[in-house]
């Protein structure tokens, strides 16, 4: 369940709906524990808020025959079920406006609603911040992520993950969430010019409305003045895109500020939260965390197989078999922006038929692909793209001492599987078992050398 219900959680039991729809396609289709998609989920909650199917295609921007044919195939004989379910009696859905008095009738209406959001009045600035299309996918990332934050209280929350595994997406979905539901104040950072933490700390200072003439010398007394707001409300920064103001996970020296902002995050009395967008991880915070303080790190991977599948077919791909699916989720690592540019190909040159590029059985990387793994290879450290490249020259697993013998300067072995921990981390590389006695060996991921064979001429 991931999509943002927004104020319908206070007046439908979503969470139960949602399950018990879930069990009813489960029992449709003969397989435990199906649930219901991303999509479909979407669709209901569209139903709940009275929005007709053109409505709800133009909210998630498919044609409106897309939304027709989810709800006739899935939602309807769903709800038909329930109904049968509850009452022993079969309830009639002719059309879209039916959905909702049904559900009421089987309870899920919430007619105890314990008054209005504590926080209506809560300020927010979303400047920077982009859109965000459907979710797939995501629900759990979404869930830990409230954890993490509403319930453990974690002062700083390190959102990591490759480039285009969709972090930014994840951030802004969940901070409407918090926005919505909980009335936090959210106050969205874009990482990209490289603000110095003296900037983000007056842009909090401005959110939470301080009153304050006297200019903070230092960043220490910025977070004083912060503490004496005292706003009623909650609220969240999100810091997206840090790797703008780090070097191989260490800050800029222009921006080692930095530290001082994140320890005052954790060690101040404030109502406050930052989450941290970032394709890798930052010493510092790492750190900090090992000191005890209220961090989390937090790493967002690709998608799983039925996720690729749902993505795949929002984006009008015909997917006639799982296979393909699942070959499509194994290369590109479920990377639903790889994933969405592969999708474009295939629409062009294929027909939208998914069967019909696979018969090909090759790895496709397009200039858009191929400009989104140069971000990944750039920030590579040169040590790091060494080892890819003796990985590229091998063309087969190599071990740890097979690696050290091959670089051309000497390494030691605890360096080297610093780098083997930031190639995998960075999905560049894969573990392997070896033939020689269960040997771990290392290669890189297809889509890897692949890249790697076209376009930088390695092999």
């Amino acid at each position: 369940m991931t999509s943002d219900p927004g104020p319908m959680s206070r007046t439908w039991h979503l969470e139960r709906l949602y399950g018990d729809l879930s069990w009813a396609k489960a029992q449709r289709n003969g397989r435990e524990n199906a649930m219901l998609s991303d999509v479909e989920w979407n669709y209901v909650q569209g139903l709940l808020a009275g929005a007709s199917p053109a409505e709800i295609a133009r909210q998630w921007n498919v044609v409106s025959g897309t939304v027709r044919g989810v709800l006739c195939d899935v939602i309807y004989p769903c709800v038909k079920l329930l109904s049968h379910h509850h009452t022993q009696q079969e309830v009639t859905i002719r059309q879209w406006s039916d959905v909702a008095p049904a559900l009421e009738q089987l309870g899920y209406r919430n007619y105890y609603v314990q008054g209005d959001n504590p926080f209506p009045t809560s300020t927010s600035c979303w400047e920077g911040a982009p859109e965000v299309e459907v979710l797939f996918g995501r629900g759990q990332s979404l869930a830990d992520l409230r954890r993490q934050i509403v319930d453990e209280q974690r002062k700083v929350v390190l959102l990591t993950g490759v480039e285009g595994v969709g972090k930014t997406a994840l951030a802004r979905r969940f901070a409407e969430q918090l926005e919505g539901e909980l009335g936090y104040s959210i106050l969205w950072v874009s990482m990209a010019a490289a603000p110095l933490p003296e900037m983000v700390l007056a842009k909090i200072q401005r959110l939470l409305g301080s009153q304050s003439t006297a200019t903070p010398r230092t960043l220490e007394e910025h977070w004083l003045q912060i503490i004496q707001i005292r706003p009623e409300a909650p609220w969240l920064v999100v810091l997206d895109e840090m790797d703008n103001v780090l070097e191989h996970q260490k800050y800029r020296p222009t921006h080692k500020g930095y530290q001082i902002f994140f320890r005052q995050a954790c060690q101040t009395n404030h109502t406050g939260h930052v989450l941290v967008t970032s394709s890798q991880k930052v010493t510092n915070l790492c750190f900090l965390k090992n000191k005890g303080l209220p961090i989390k790190l937090f790493k967002l991977d690709g998608l799983d197989k039925q996720a690729t599948s749902e993505l795949l077919e929002h984006l009008n791909i015909e997917c006639q078999n799982h296979q393909g699916c699942d070959s499509v989720q194994k290369i590109y690592n479920g990377n639903p922006q790889l994933i969405r540019f592969l999708a474009t190909s295939i629409r062009e040159f294929f027909n939208g038929k998914l069967s019909q590029f696979a018969e090909l059985n090759t790895i496709l990387i397009d200039e858009q692909m191929r400009l989104l793994l140069d971000m990944q290879w750039q920030r590579l450290s040169p040590l790091e793209q060494n080892v890819s490249r003796e990985l590229a020259d091998a063309d087969r697993p190599l071990s740890i001492s097979e690696l050290r013998n091959r670089l051309n300067n000497p390494v030691s072995t605890g360096s080297l599987i610093d780098v083997l921990r930031c190639l995998k981390d960075c999905e560049f590389i894969e573990q392997v078992v070896g033939k020689r006695q269960g040997e771990a060996g290392y290669q890189l991921r297809p889509l890897i050398y692949k890249y790697l064979s076209d376009y930088l001429n390695y092999t």
